[in-house]
């Protein structure tokens, strides 16, 4: 994935695959040069549509306010000077349960998770 050539010779870098947890913001966010630009977000494929929680479905920034595991995906972008259309290649959007056992996200599950819970809990983390 990397800057490729965009609508009417200008650039374009795809969005990047991003990871959160449910009930967390996400945000993917496309650049393009190239005139006046339009844009078309999709998940799976699906146009996405602005609904209060998902904004900017036709932006060159998507922001889902409190992720949720339908949220999960492929995203990509279409990008249009009204003359050339452009589909960037698809970002992962990952949702992870907000209460993972991997509490210090080091990609393994072991008691360091437990003494890394109770410290966080006696300092008041929530």
């Amino acid at each position: 994935m990397g800057v490729v050539a965009g609508p009417a010779g200008g650039y374009f870098d795809p969005p990047r695959s991003l990871s959160v947890q449910i009930g967390e913001p996400a945000t993917l966010t496309v650049s393009a040069s190239g005139g006046q630009l339009l844009y078309q977000w999709r998940r799976d494929g699906v146009n996405l549509q602005d609904d209060g929680r998902i904004v900017g479905s036709r932006a060159a920034i998507l922001s889902i306010n409190y992720a949720a595991p339908s949220d999960a995906g492929n995203y990509d972008v279409q990008v249009s000077n009204g003359c050339q259309t452009r589909v960037s290649e698809a970002a992962e959007l990952l949702i992870e349960p907000a209460c993972s056992a991997d509490f210090n996200h080091d990609g393994s599950v072991n008691s360091q998770d437990f003494f890394d819970f109770v410290a966080a809990f006696f300092a008041g983390c929530p």
